[in-house]
């Protein structure tokens, strides 16, 4: 019973805002991979039966060494992601034609490209028998083996160290620099590998206080000119989202369906909802982010902030 999502679902409360309805639970049972698939040493096994290994977090999650999390994932997955970036993942594969395309600028280890990958291909679109675009993009370089790595130990890419790579009906591009306004290289804070937060963003406080380094830059519209239609775009940039879409929203307008957007501030919030309402988007689902207001000045509107939200927003001209 503790593990139920109709108990978790009547025991969360996070301002009565959890990002999903009752209606999203069908669609979370569908992908849920039921077969006996078990845990494995060194890796956290999503309930999709997706491996993510412990080399990509540091110490972080040292103590779920080999765990299955095999219930669905509500509220959350019960070690990286909310309800509300599954059901949007999902929401766009149901809805996909003949060839899924999607994006994950903001790749991290690429969490989002194998979620969308597996789910698509042993789920949606016929059965995996049509071809799966994923590109992925991550601005800290000693990131991107763990991108490969992650892929090809879940069956979505070839044991390769070139950035583009095709298996079976799934193509992946991993693109090593960061999505940003001007596809200029730019100052990127240097973290460790096993670090995330690290942004474009001029007032986050990594930006603040870590040594920087120049990477290279793309641009959206260069990055998605080769396809006509983009399923999902999944975007966490750690605060420089309004920033980017500002600068390609009609790009995203023409040729992107669904949109998960990772957000870290209220400020943030607010501006996505004005913005995107304004250029013809429709808020499906949001979870805001959770702000605790210290005793002391915080020093930053950003700081404020203890837990990061989400919004999911459908394109209301495709």
């Amino acid at each position: 019973m503790w593990n139920s999502a109709e108990f978790k679902r009547a025991s969360f409360n996070d301002n009565g805002y959890l990002g999903y309805k009752d209606e999203d639970m069908p669609l979370l049972e569908k992908y849920a991979n039921k077969n006996s698939l078990e845990g494995k040493g060194g890796f956290i096994t999503d309930f999709l039966g997706i491996r993510h290994s412990l080399q990509n977090w540091g110490e972080l999650y040292k103590g779920q060494d080999g765990r299955r999390f095999g219930n669905i994932p509500v509220p959350d997955d019960g070690f990286h992601a909310e309800t509300i970036e599954y059901v949007s993942c999902f929401t766009s594969i149901e809805n996909a034609g003949s060839t899924y395309t999607m994006f994950e600028l903001g790749a991290g280890w690429g969490p989002w490209m194998s979620i969308a990958g597996v789910a698509a291909k042993t789920r949606g679109g016929g059965g995996g028998k049509n071809r799966k675009n994923h590109i992925g993009v991550e601005g800290e370089h000693n990131k991107i083996p763990l991108i490969k790595r992650h892929l090809t130990e879940n069956g979505l890419r070839p044991a390769s160290d070139e950035p583009t790579a095709f298996l079976d009906n799934v193509h992946t591009t991993i693109y090593d620099g960061v999505i940003n306004a001007t596809g200029k290289d730019v100052a990127f804070p240097v973290v460790n590998v096993d670090a995330y937060g690290a942004s474009l963003a001029a007032n986050t406080a990594l930006r603040r206080t870590m040594p920087m380094k120049t990477v290279k830059g793309y641009s959206f519209n260069a990055i998605s000119r080769g396809y006509d239609i983009i399923d999902f775009v999944h975007l966490d940039l750690q605060g420089y989202e309004m920033e980017l879409l500002e600068s390609c929203i009609k790009i995203f307008s023409k040729k992107v369906k669904y949109l998960f957007i990772g957000t870290h501030t209220r400020k943030i919030e607010g501006d996505l909802v004005e913005f995107l309402y304004n250029h013809g988007w429709t808020l499906l689902r949001e979870q805001p982010c959770v702000v605790q207001w210290p005793k002391t000045d915080p020093g930053s509107f950003v700081n404020v902030t203890v837990k990061d939200g989400g919004q999911f927003w459908k394109n209301r001209s495709i």
